[in-house]
Protein backbone atom coordinates (compact mmCIF):
# COMPACT_ATOMS: atom_id res chain seq x y z
CA UNK A 1 0.00 0.00 0.00
CA UNK A 2 2.43 2.67 1.07
CA UNK A 3 4.81 1.51 -2.38
CA UNK A 4 1.57 2.76 -3.95
CA UNK A 5 0.73 5.53 -2.12
CA UNK A 6 3.71 6.73 -1.23
CA UNK A 7 4.85 8.27 -4.56
CA UNK A 8 1.46 10.00 -4.71
CA UNK A 9 1.69 11.38 -1.81
CA UNK A 10 4.74 12.97 -2.19
CA UNK A 11 3.57 14.04 -5.82
CA UNK A 12 0.80 15.75 -3.75
CA UNK A 13 3.12 17.05 -1.25
CA UNK A 14 4.98 19.15 -4.47
CA UNK A 15 2.15 19.75 -5.85
CA UNK A 16 0.94 21.84 -2.91
CA UNK A 17 3.79 23.60 -2.40
CA UNK A 18 4.08 24.93 -5.82
CA UNK A 19 0.65 25.80 -5.81
CA UNK A 20 1.19 27.36 -2.27
CA UNK A 21 4.12 29.63 -3.78
CA UNK A 22 2.57 30.14 -7.04
CA UNK A 23 -1.13 31.47 -5.82
CA UNK A 24 0.63 33.74 -3.41
CA UNK A 25 2.17 35.43 -6.46
CA UNK A 26 -0.36 35.46 -8.57
CA UNK A 27 -3.13 36.45 -6.03
CA UNK A 28 -0.71 39.41 -5.01
CA UNK A 29 0.18 40.49 -8.67
CA UNK A 30 -3.60 40.08 -9.33
CA UNK A 31 -4.76 41.96 -6.73
CA UNK A 32 -2.71 44.73 -7.34
CA UNK A 33 -3.48 44.59 -10.97
CA UNK A 34 -6.67 44.49 -11.39
CA UNK A 35 -6.92 47.18 -8.17
CA UNK A 36 -5.24 49.73 -10.43
CA UNK A 37 -7.44 48.66 -13.79
CA UNK A 38 -10.43 49.26 -11.61
CA UNK A 39 -9.61 52.56 -10.46
CA UNK A 40 -7.97 53.89 -14.16
CA UNK A 41 -11.30 51.92 -16.12
CA UNK A 42 -14.02 52.55 -13.13
CA UNK A 43 -17.29 54.47 -14.90
CA UNK A 44 -20.67 55.15 -13.45
CA UNK A 45 -22.21 55.07 -17.28
CA UNK A 46 -20.65 51.58 -17.77
CA UNK A 47 -22.47 49.98 -14.92
CA UNK A 48 -25.49 48.39 -17.06
CA UNK A 49 -22.92 47.21 -19.72
CA UNK A 50 -21.09 45.73 -16.48
CA UNK A 51 -24.13 44.36 -15.40
CA UNK A 52 -25.20 42.40 -18.16
CA UNK A 53 -21.73 40.87 -18.41
CA UNK A 54 -21.27 39.65 -15.36
CA UNK A 55 -24.88 37.78 -15.59
CA UNK A 56 -23.77 36.56 -18.66
CA UNK A 57 -20.15 35.62 -16.66
CA UNK A 58 -22.73 34.20 -14.04
CA UNK A 59 -24.48 31.80 -16.45
CA UNK A 60 -21.41 30.83 -18.49
CA UNK A 61 -19.94 30.05 -14.60
CA UNK A 62 -22.90 27.83 -13.81
CA UNK A 63 -22.22 26.07 -17.31
CA UNK A 64 -18.85 25.50 -16.42
CA UNK A 65 -19.66 23.80 -12.60
CA UNK A 66 -22.37 21.89 -14.35
CA UNK A 67 -19.32 20.44 -17.13
CA UNK A 68 -16.82 20.50 -14.27
CA UNK A 69 -19.09 18.16 -12.10
CA UNK A 70 -20.12 15.61 -14.96
CA UNK A 71 -16.32 15.57 -15.73
CA UNK A 72 -15.65 15.02 -12.57
CA UNK A 73 -18.02 12.06 -12.20
CA UNK A 74 -16.49 11.09 -15.57
CA UNK A 75 -12.75 10.91 -14.15
CA UNK A 76 -13.57 9.22 -10.94
CA UNK A 77 -15.30 6.41 -12.77
CA UNK A 78 -12.69 6.23 -14.98
CA UNK A 79 -9.88 6.40 -12.45
CA UNK A 80 -12.19 3.66 -10.32
CA UNK A 81 -12.04 1.58 -13.47
CA UNK A 82 -8.23 2.03 -14.01
CA UNK A 83 -8.08 1.28 -10.41
CA UNK A 84 -10.34 -1.90 -10.63
CA UNK A 85 -7.93 -3.05 -13.25
CA UNK A 86 -4.66 -2.31 -11.60
CA UNK A 87 -5.73 -4.16 -8.04
CA UNK A 88 -7.38 -7.02 -10.27
CA UNK A 89 -4.23 -7.30 -12.00
CA UNK A 90 -2.12 -6.51 -8.38
CA UNK A 91 -4.45 -9.25 -7.14
CA UNK A 92 -3.73 -12.44 -9.50
CA UNK A 93 -0.10 -11.39 -8.98
CA UNK A 94 -0.40 -11.83 -5.47
CA UNK A 95 -2.79 -15.08 -5.88
CA UNK A 96 -0.15 -16.41 -8.63
CA UNK A 97 2.94 -15.36 -5.71
CA UNK A 98 0.67 -17.06 -2.80
CA UNK A 99 -0.05 -20.02 -4.69
CA UNK A 100 3.63 -20.69 -5.75
CA UNK A 101 4.70 -20.12 -2.23
CA UNK A 102 1.75 -22.35 -0.44
CA UNK A 103 2.85 -25.14 -3.44
CA UNK A 104 6.76 -24.67 -2.39
CA UNK A 105 5.51 -24.50 1.42
CA UNK A 106 3.44 -27.98 0.39
CA UNK A 107 6.19 -29.40 -1.11
CA UNK A 108 8.76 -28.49 2.03
CA UNK A 109 6.03 -29.93 4.36
CA UNK A 110 5.55 -33.45 2.02
CA UNK A 111 9.32 -33.94 2.02
CA UNK A 112 9.64 -32.84 5.49
CA UNK A 113 6.75 -35.75 6.25
CA UNK A 114 8.40 -38.04 4.01
CA UNK A 115 11.38 -37.87 5.52
CA UNK A 116 9.55 -38.35 9.33
CA UNK A 117 8.24 -41.32 7.84
CA UNK A 118 11.21 -42.86 6.76
CA UNK A 119 13.28 -42.13 10.10
CA UNK A 120 10.16 -43.70 11.72
CA UNK A 121 10.02 -46.87 9.80
CA UNK A 122 13.89 -47.06 9.86
CA UNK A 123 13.66 -47.01 13.33
CA UNK A 124 10.64 -49.22 13.44
CA UNK A 125 12.55 -51.63 11.06
CA UNK A 126 15.43 -51.28 13.32
CA UNK A 127 13.48 -51.92 16.41
CA UNK A 128 12.05 -54.97 14.80
CA UNK A 129 14.94 -56.51 13.79
CA UNK A 130 16.39 -55.90 17.17
CA UNK A 131 13.47 -57.36 18.75
CA UNK A 132 13.46 -60.56 16.36
CA UNK A 133 17.27 -61.34 16.62
CA UNK A 134 16.62 -61.10 20.47
CA UNK A 135 13.86 -63.10 20.43
CA UNK A 136 15.48 -65.40 17.55
CA UNK A 137 18.81 -65.52 19.74
CA UNK A 138 16.42 -66.76 22.90
CA UNK A 139 12.99 -67.32 21.94
CA UNK A 140 11.56 -68.00 24.97
CA UNK A 141 9.16 -70.45 23.21
CA UNK A 142 11.92 -72.93 21.91
CA UNK A 143 13.82 -72.65 25.00
CA UNK A 144 10.63 -73.86 26.80
CA UNK A 145 10.52 -76.65 24.69
CA UNK A 146 14.16 -77.28 24.07
CA UNK A 147 14.21 -77.50 28.13
CA UNK A 148 11.12 -79.77 28.00
CA UNK A 149 12.95 -82.29 24.96
CA UNK A 150 16.43 -81.94 27.26
CA UNK A 151 14.69 -82.80 30.39
CA UNK A 152 12.12 -85.29 29.31
CA UNK A 153 14.94 -87.08 27.03
CA UNK A 154 17.94 -86.69 30.42
CA UNK A 155 14.58 -88.36 32.59
CA UNK A 156 14.10 -91.03 29.60
CA UNK A 157 17.37 -91.80 29.70
CA UNK A 158 17.81 -91.92 33.49
CA UNK A 159 14.83 -94.50 33.43
CA UNK A 160 16.27 -96.53 30.61
CA UNK A 161 19.08 -96.69 32.67
CA UNK A 162 18.10 -97.05 35.56
CA UNK A 163 15.97 -100.03 34.15
CA UNK A 164 18.47 -101.49 32.28
CA UNK A 165 20.71 -101.38 35.74
CA UNK A 166 18.12 -103.02 37.54
CA UNK A 167 16.80 -105.44 34.76
CA UNK A 168 20.80 -106.16 34.79
CA UNK A 169 21.35 -106.43 38.61
CA UNK A 170 17.93 -108.56 38.88
CA UNK A 171 19.33 -110.86 36.22
CA UNK A 172 22.49 -111.01 37.74
CA UNK A 173 20.95 -111.44 41.16
CA UNK A 174 18.69 -114.19 39.72
CA UNK A 175 21.34 -115.70 38.33
CA UNK A 176 23.68 -115.61 41.35
CA UNK A 177 20.61 -116.33 43.31
CA UNK A 178 19.67 -119.21 41.25
CA UNK A 179 23.55 -120.61 41.62
CA UNK A 180 23.61 -119.68 44.97
CA UNK A 181 20.20 -121.97 45.50
CA UNK A 182 21.73 -124.51 43.18
CA UNK A 183 25.10 -124.95 45.07
CA UNK A 184 23.77 -123.70 48.64
CA UNK A 185 20.26 -124.32 48.56
CA UNK A 186 20.18 -126.19 52.22
CA UNK A 187 23.01 -124.75 53.58
CA UNK A 188 22.91 -120.89 52.48
CA UNK A 189 18.74 -120.00 52.36
CA UNK A 190 19.19 -117.80 55.40
CA UNK A 191 22.03 -115.80 53.60
CA UNK A 192 20.41 -115.99 50.34
CA UNK A 193 17.31 -113.72 52.45
CA UNK A 194 19.76 -111.67 54.27
CA UNK A 195 21.68 -111.35 50.91
CA UNK A 196 18.23 -110.36 48.95
CA UNK A 197 17.42 -107.74 51.73
CA UNK A 198 20.07 -105.94 51.57
CA UNK A 199 20.67 -106.32 47.55
CA UNK A 200 17.39 -104.66 47.69
CA UNK A 201 18.31 -101.97 50.40
CA UNK A 202 20.99 -100.92 48.19
CA UNK A 203 19.41 -100.78 44.62
CA UNK A 204 16.81 -98.63 46.23
CA UNK A 205 19.45 -96.24 48.20
CA UNK A 206 21.56 -96.36 44.81
CA UNK A 207 18.17 -95.70 42.94
CA UNK A 208 17.46 -92.72 45.28
CA UNK A 209 20.84 -91.26 44.88
CA UNK A 210 21.45 -91.18 41.15
CA UNK A 211 17.49 -89.61 41.22
CA UNK A 212 18.88 -86.86 42.91
CA UNK A 213 22.10 -86.20 41.35
CA UNK A 214 19.80 -86.10 38.17
CA UNK A 215 17.44 -83.64 39.86
CA UNK A 216 20.17 -81.58 41.04
CA UNK A 217 21.87 -81.48 37.61
CA UNK A 218 18.34 -80.60 36.34
CA UNK A 219 17.47 -78.13 38.88
CA UNK A 220 20.60 -76.11 38.45
CA UNK A 221 20.48 -76.22 34.80
CA UNK A 222 16.53 -74.58 34.94
CA UNK A 223 17.65 -72.47 37.58
CA UNK A 224 20.62 -70.86 35.43
CA UNK A 225 17.96 -70.89 32.03
CA UNK A 226 15.68 -68.67 33.78
CA UNK A 227 18.31 -66.63 35.10
CA UNK A 228 19.72 -66.33 31.58
CA UNK A 229 15.76 -65.59 30.42
CA UNK A 230 14.74 -63.54 33.22
CA UNK A 231 18.31 -61.02 32.30
CA UNK A 232 17.56 -61.24 28.76
CA UNK A 233 13.92 -60.17 28.76
CA UNK A 234 15.15 -57.16 31.42
CA UNK A 235 17.50 -56.08 28.92
CA UNK A 236 14.92 -56.30 26.27
CA UNK A 237 12.19 -54.69 28.08
CA UNK A 238 14.67 -51.56 29.42
CA UNK A 239 15.69 -51.11 25.53
CA UNK A 240 12.33 -51.01 24.45
CA UNK A 241 11.24 -48.35 27.28
CA UNK A 242 14.20 -46.17 26.68
CA UNK A 243 13.50 -46.75 22.73
CA UNK A 244 9.96 -45.17 23.37
CA UNK A 245 11.06 -42.44 25.68
CA UNK A 246 13.60 -41.54 23.15
CA UNK A 247 11.32 -41.12 20.71
CA UNK A 248 8.50 -39.90 22.23
CA UNK A 249 11.07 -37.41 23.56
CA UNK A 250 12.14 -36.95 19.87
CA UNK A 251 8.74 -36.27 19.04
CA UNK A 252 7.92 -34.47 21.45
CA UNK A 253 10.86 -31.54 20.73
CA UNK A 254 10.02 -31.56 17.24
CA UNK A 255 6.56 -30.65 17.26
CA UNK A 256 6.90 -27.86 20.18
CA UNK A 257 9.90 -26.91 17.99
CA UNK A 258 7.57 -26.30 15.15
CA UNK A 259 4.82 -25.13 17.30
CA UNK A 260 7.18 -22.04 18.41
CA UNK A 261 7.43 -21.57 14.66
CA UNK A 262 3.99 -20.93 14.26
CA UNK A 263 3.66 -19.44 16.99
CA UNK A 264 6.14 -16.42 15.94
CA UNK A 265 5.14 -16.58 12.03
CA UNK A 266 1.49 -15.59 13.66
CA UNK A 267 3.07 -13.15 16.13
CA UNK A 268 4.86 -11.55 12.82
CA UNK A 269 1.51 -11.91 10.97
CA UNK A 270 -0.16 -9.81 13.87
CA UNK A 271 2.21 -7.47 14.25
CA UNK A 272 2.31 -6.97 10.19
CA UNK A 273 -1.58 -6.32 10.71
CA UNK A 274 -1.15 -3.45 13.36
CA UNK A 275 1.52 -2.10 11.28
CA UNK A 276 -0.47 -2.06 8.34
CA UNK A 277 -3.03 -0.48 10.52
CA UNK A 278 -0.72 2.07 11.47
CA UNK A 279 -0.30 2.82 8.06
CA UNK A 280 -3.79 2.80 7.49
CA UNK A 281 -4.28 5.77 10.23
CA UNK A 282 -1.22 7.70 8.22
CA UNK A 283 -3.15 7.42 5.05
CA UNK A 284 -6.49 8.72 6.19
CA UNK A 285 -4.93 11.43 8.67
CA UNK A 286 -3.13 12.40 4.98
CA UNK A 287 -6.82 12.21 3.12
CA UNK A 288 -8.00 14.20 5.60
CA UNK A 289 -5.20 17.01 5.06
CA UNK A 290 -5.77 16.79 1.33
CA UNK A 291 -9.39 17.26 2.22
CA UNK A 292 -8.94 20.47 4.20
CA UNK A 293 -6.50 21.48 1.71
CA UNK A 294 -9.75 21.11 -1.30
CA UNK A 295 -12.15 22.93 1.29
CA UNK A 296 -9.80 25.69 1.57
CA UNK A 297 -9.37 25.76 -2.30
CA UNK A 298 -13.30 26.02 -2.60
CA UNK A 299 -13.47 28.84 -0.47
CA UNK A 300 -10.84 30.64 -1.99
CA UNK A 301 -12.94 29.99 -4.97
CA UNK A 302 -15.95 31.07 -3.06
CA UNK A 303 -13.93 34.28 -1.99
CA UNK A 304 -12.87 34.67 -5.68
CA UNK A 305 -16.83 34.46 -6.62
CA UNK A 306 -17.48 36.99 -4.05
CA UNK A 307 -15.10 39.19 -4.81
CA UNK A 308 -15.73 39.04 -8.31
CA UNK A 309 -19.47 40.19 -7.81
CA UNK A 310 -18.44 43.05 -5.30
CA UNK A 311 -16.26 43.90 -8.42
CA UNK A 312 -19.36 44.91 -10.80
CA UNK A 313 -17.43 47.64 -12.43
CA UNK A 314 -14.80 45.63 -13.95
CA UNK A 315 -14.47 45.39 -17.90
CA UNK A 316 -14.63 42.99 -20.05
CA UNK A 317 -10.65 42.18 -19.82
CA UNK A 318 -11.04 41.71 -15.56
CA UNK A 319 -14.19 39.07 -16.81
CA UNK A 320 -11.82 37.32 -18.87
CA UNK A 321 -9.18 37.31 -16.80
CA UNK A 322 -11.05 35.98 -13.63
CA UNK A 323 -12.53 33.42 -16.12
CA UNK A 324 -8.90 32.55 -17.10
CA UNK A 325 -7.79 32.57 -13.18
CA UNK A 326 -10.93 30.22 -12.15
CA UNK A 327 -10.81 27.74 -15.08
CA UNK A 328 -7.22 27.40 -13.68
CA UNK A 329 -8.10 26.79 -10.08
CA UNK A 330 -11.23 24.53 -11.27
CA UNK A 331 -8.71 22.78 -13.40
CA UNK A 332 -6.51 22.06 -10.47
CA UNK A 333 -9.38 21.11 -8.03
CA UNK A 334 -10.43 18.58 -10.49
CA UNK A 335 -7.27 17.20 -10.69
CA UNK A 336 -6.70 17.51 -6.99
CA UNK A 337 -10.16 15.61 -6.43
CA UNK A 338 -9.53 12.59 -9.50
CA UNK A 339 -6.35 12.73 -7.33
CA UNK A 340 -7.93 11.92 -4.16
CA UNK A 341 -10.59 10.23 -5.35
CA UNK A 342 -8.30 7.70 -7.01
CA UNK A 343 -5.77 7.36 -3.74
CA UNK A 344 -9.02 6.73 -1.70
CA UNK A 345 -10.04 4.29 -4.02
CA UNK A 346 -6.44 2.58 -4.06
CA UNK A 347 -6.14 3.02 -0.27
CA UNK A 348 -9.93 1.10 -0.29
CA UNK A 349 -9.71 -2.13 -2.20
CA UNK A 350 -5.96 -2.05 -1.08
CA UNK A 351 -7.43 -1.76 2.73
CA UNK A 352 -10.34 -4.32 1.84
CA UNK A 353 -7.39 -6.80 0.01
CA UNK A 354 -4.75 -6.51 2.90
CA UNK A 355 -7.68 -7.51 6.07
CA UNK A 356 -8.88 -10.07 4.08
CA UNK A 357 -5.35 -11.91 3.47
CA UNK A 358 -4.64 -11.38 6.59
CA UNK A 359 -8.04 -12.84 7.89
CA UNK A 360 -6.90 -15.84 6.31
CA UNK A 361 -3.46 -16.09 6.77
CA UNK A 362 -4.62 -15.79 10.49
CA UNK A 363 -7.30 -18.78 10.05
CA UNK A 364 -4.63 -20.78 7.84
CA UNK A 365 -2.17 -20.38 10.97
CA UNK A 366 -4.57 -21.53 13.58
CA UNK A 367 -5.40 -24.46 11.14
CA UNK A 368 -1.74 -25.56 10.93
CA UNK A 369 -1.34 -24.65 14.69
CA UNK A 370 -4.44 -26.89 15.51
CA UNK A 371 -3.56 -29.89 13.19
CA UNK A 372 0.33 -29.97 14.71
CA UNK A 373 -1.53 -30.43 17.88
CA UNK A 374 -3.94 -32.91 16.73
CA UNK A 375 -0.97 -35.03 14.95
CA UNK A 376 1.40 -34.73 18.25
CA UNK A 377 -1.89 -35.86 19.98
CA UNK A 378 -1.32 -38.99 18.14
CA UNK A 379 1.87 -39.15 17.19
CA UNK A 380 2.27 -39.45 21.03
CA UNK A 381 -0.63 -42.17 21.20
CA UNK A 382 0.73 -44.63 18.73
CA UNK A 383 3.81 -44.62 20.62
CA UNK A 384 2.13 -45.12 24.28
CA UNK A 385 -0.05 -47.63 22.57
CA UNK A 386 3.20 -49.60 21.29
CA UNK A 387 5.03 -49.36 24.13
CA UNK A 388 1.77 -50.70 26.43
CA UNK A 389 1.83 -53.33 23.84
CA UNK A 390 6.02 -54.46 24.42
CA UNK A 391 5.18 -54.19 28.06
CA UNK A 392 2.12 -57.16 27.60
CA UNK A 393 4.46 -58.95 25.38
CA UNK A 394 7.25 -58.73 28.06
CA UNK A 395 4.77 -59.59 31.06
CA UNK A 396 3.39 -61.99 29.03
CA UNK A 397 6.90 -63.54 28.71
CA UNK A 398 7.90 -63.04 32.08
CA UNK A 399 4.35 -65.15 33.06
CA UNK A 400 5.68 -67.61 30.25
CA UNK A 401 8.69 -67.99 31.76
CA UNK A 402 6.98 -68.27 35.99
CA UNK A 403 4.53 -70.87 34.48
CA UNK A 404 7.21 -72.74 32.84
CA UNK A 405 9.58 -72.59 35.85
CA UNK A 406 6.92 -74.01 37.85
CA UNK A 407 6.47 -76.69 36.01
CA UNK A 408 9.96 -77.77 35.74
CA UNK A 409 10.23 -77.68 39.43
CA UNK A 410 7.20 -79.37 39.76
CA UNK A 411 8.57 -82.46 37.82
Amino acid sequence: VWQILGPMCEEIKKLKELMSATEKVRREKWISEKTKKIKEITVKGLEPEIQKLITKHKQELKKLRVLHEAELLQADERAAQRYVRQSEDLRQQLEREKDEQCQRERELAKQRFEKQLQEEENSLQQQRRRLYKEVQHGELEDLRKQLEENSSLAGRALREELEKSRDEQERRHQVEVKALKERLEIEKQTWEENYMKKEEAWLLTRERELKEEVRRGRDKEIELAIQRLEEETRVAREECERAADNRIKRVRDKYEAELRGLEHSERGALQKQQEMREKHGDMEGELLRVQSLLRQREQEISDLSQLSEERRSLAEVIRQEFAERLVELEEENRRMKMEVSEAKARLRLELDRVSREKEEELAEVHQRVKSAILKKEETVNNIRKQHEAAVKRADHLESLLEQQRKQLLGK
